[in-house]
């Protein structure tokens, strides 16, 4: 029987490297991606069984992936490998198509469990991640999405631009930007920017 084909993604190489290292005793690692573009060109042409891949990544986020991996590689199931344990942020994954979300924390088992798992047609949360996130309601009845100017300025003002050079960074004005930040703040019943950082965080932006 042949082994799982896996595709890795993720901005670090060194993470990369040793994850390629660790799974190649049991899987077929056929490449590697630094971005979400890069990702997405190497899943057309590698056609992997599995694709793990980080939610905060540059050029495309995890969750724009995860959306365009569904067309690209259809046959792809995606595992989402995170530092971020925020139960909005695991929801907001599956809500995208994940097939299974494991901590950073818990790699050294849980990635071997969770690629055996997606193989077999299952779904899988790292264990401690998996009550609160069962408690959550569904991400996509607690937030609108959002549009994708509002993604640009949020990812801008994630990425520590003020106001005036996300305006010049997207050839818009600065009036218009705090237009967009404000119109986020309340569709998403959000009170500071702590919590816009936070909304940033989850939709893999920044």
């Amino acid at each position: 029987m042949s082994r799982p084909r896996v595709l890795l993604a993720d901005d670090h190489p060194v993470l990369l490297r040793g994850l390629e290292s660790m799974l190649a005793e049991e899987f077929d690692v056929v490449g590697t991606a630094g971005d979400g573009k890069a990702l997405i060109a190497a899943a057309g042409d590698l056609r992997p069984d599995v694709a793990v891949i980080d939610i905060a990544m540059p050029e495309m986020s995890g969750l724009d992936a995860l959306q365009r991996l569904a067309e690209t590689a259809p046959r792809c199931r995606v595992i989402v490998l995170s530092m971020h344990e925020d139960p909005d942020v695991v929801a907001a994954a599956v809500d995208a198509g994940a097939a299974a979300f494991v901590a950073k924390s818990d790699v050294a088992d849980g990635l071997f469990t969770a690629i055996r798992s997606v193989v077999r047609g299952e779904s899988w949360i790292s264990p401690r991640l998996r009550p609160a996130v069962e408690a959550a309601p569904p991400a996509a009845a607690k937030r609108k999405p959002l549009t994708p100017r509002q993604r640009e300025v949020l990812d801008l003002l994630a990425k520590g631009r003020s106001m005036k050079q996300v305006a010049y960074d997207l050839g818009i004005t600065a009036r218009t930007v705090a237009f967009h930040k404000y119109k986020i703040m309340e569709e998403h019943g959000l009170e500071s920017n702590a919590e816009l950082f936070q909304l940033a965080m989850r939709e893999g932006l920044g």
